[in-house]
């Protein structure tokens, strides 16, 4: 059985604890870890920075110093530093070492402690004057990808790699935590934010963020010497190979000088991705020694193109992306933003959502086991892919235009692709299309394909969150082969207008879902 790695992000923890009222010792502490003894959790990765690092670093400057000098100088503190307020309790006024004694207690529970940094982190970089924005950053725009024009968008303020302050900026933060925290593997995260080079350098510059990596290997090379025991690298990564590489990063050079030991195809944030190459990835890594682990992001979007639904994946949709991923071939699943909630609905967002507390540990014990996945409801939702290097562009399944019949009167069929895993066919199963259209439509409007079978529509249903706004049409999935156990493990939907034009905004299967 594959298990869950889950990253705990610099500032949750004390935010979500500081907006409930929680006083923080040490038995929250180690309550907090041990919430996922038990569960398909083996891997927990403990991010102690953005801009700023979220303990009393020595490196870089550090949320609790600022939050100490803005408070001295009579400076209102917004919810950030506020939020602060219960960092400066745990590690100041309590002595207590958050992240020591999660390490410690991670142990104890059979869970692997890890250390991840941010590796260009630019949150609110747009704010000026925001309390997340290092000295560093503000001091040094120079430093920054964009210099030759305005900027046009969020990621022109990233700090660009080819500067070696801005390489050592992080070295030293690396060094700094693996001299203060004894973790089984450090986790680089690259992908906030992956835009690390000025536009139109990042193929020629490949070699600087290997040769980073290489520094890294070497870092905790001697660290391994003096703790005793192995200590893993893990790399977050856009979703394929190819867009790694033009930006600028040489994951699979990584792979094969034994620089990477985890690596993290993922989506950046505003949707998990439901397409990612898993089983390119493995078959390009075979013989590297390096492991994937499929990330899965806690939005679910299904088109860039005027975005409206601004979900949160439930705990079918988690799964069904899981379940996919798995059978794709990736050794572990990667939970990215699914972090506990202390209070029932800190936001509107999270209600009936894959981490409503109500939910949560059902999530953490379910989505890892293939056997127990297959039998459960889930659901495969078609997203996009969030991300894409400069000079790019993203083939978007959705939104689908489906144009009236030509002037001969034949029918023009799109395709949409859904990865879902085999399905046994003693499950029940349905397609769902959300569909913009001028009215509503009925059988004679359409025709759809899966997989060379002809779908018959049932009627127009309501979904549960994560939904669409539009009309959503299901269809019942039927297959002539009867000599298979299930179904393919990837679906081909075909489908043409036969009178008036439509656009196809949502696309999912349900899988031994309620109502299927």
């Amino acid at each position: 059985m594959s298990s869950i790695m889950l990253n705990e992000d610099c500032n949750h923890f004390i935010h979500t604890r500081h907006v409930a009222g929680i006083q923080v010792g040490i038995n929250e502490l180690c309550s907090f870890i041990d919430q996922y003894a038990n569960t398909d959790v083996k891997d927990l990765l403990f991010n102690v920075n953005a801009m700023l690092a979220f303990f009393p670093s020595k490196s870089r400057e550090n949320a609790i110093d600022k939050y100490l000098r803005l408070l001295k100088a009579g400076k209102d503190m917004d919810i950030s530093g506020t939020a602060v307020k219960t960092a400066y309790d745990i590690f100041v006024k309590q002595n207590l070492d958050m992240y020591k004694i999660w390490i410690e207690r991670s142990r104890y529970n059979g869970i692997s402690p890890w250390i991840s940094i941010r590796m260009n982190d630019i949150h609110n970089n747009q704010d000026e004057g925001h309390f997340l924005l290092s000295s560093f950053f503000e001091e040094n725009k120079h430093m920054r990808r964009v210099t030759h024009r305005p900027n046009s968008n969020y990621f022109d303020n990233a700090l660009d790699y080819t500067f070696p302050e801005v390489q050592e900026h992080y070295l030293s933060l690396i060094k700094e935590v693996v001299e203060r925290y004894d973790f089984d593997g450090l986790e680089l995260d690259w992908m906030r934010e992956v835009y690390l080079f000025k536009i139109g350098g990042e193929s020629e510059w490949l070699k600087i963020l290997t040769n980073f990596m290489r520094i890294v290997r070497k870092i905790l090379d001697q660290a391994e010497k003096e703790r005793g025991h192995k200590i893993k690298i893990c790399v977050r990564v856009p979703y394929s190979p190819e867009v790694a590489l033009r930006f600028g990063l040489d994951v699979l050079t990584w792979a094969r000088n034994g620089l990477v030991d985890v690596i993290v195809p993922t989506a950046r944030w505003a949707t998990t991705d439901n397409n990612m190459p898993i089983d390119f990835w493995k078959q390009i890594l075979d013989g590297t020694g390096a492991i994937v682990a499929a990330g899965i992001e806690i939005l679910l979007e299904a088109t860039r193109a005027n975005p409206k639904y601004n979900a949160f994946n439930s705990l079918e949709t988690a799964r069904g992306s899981a379940y996919t991923y798995l059978n794709m071939g990736a050794d572990k699943i990667y939970l990215f933003n699914y972090m506990d909630q202390p209070s029932l609905l800190s936001h509107s967002l999270e209600f009936n959502s894959a981490v409503d507390k109500r939910n949560y540990h059902e999530l953490l014990i379910t989505i890892c086991d293939l056997e127990t996945a297959s039998k459960l409801p889930r659901r495969n939702v078609v997203t996009y892919h969030d991300i894409a290097a400069p000079g790019l562009r993203n083939g978007d399944l959705l939104p689908l235009c489906c144009s009236s019949p030509n002037s001969n009167g034949s029918m023009i069929f799109k395709n949409i692709r859904i990865e879902t895993g085999p399905i046994n066919k003693n499950l029940k199963r349905s397609l769902v299309l959300g569909i913009d259209s001028k009215r509503e439509l009925d059988s004679s409007d359409f025709d759809v394909y899966w997989n060379t079978n002809k779908c018959k529509l049932v009627g127009i249903i309501t979904l549960s969150a994560p939904k669409p706004n539009c009309k959503t049409y299901k269809f019942k999935i039927e297959c002539s082969e009867k000599s298979q156990e299930a179904f393919p493990s990837a679906s081909i939907i075909e489908i043409a207008s036969k009178n008036i034009p439509f656009s196809v905004e949502w696309a999912e299967i349900l899988i031994n879902y309620q109502g299927c």
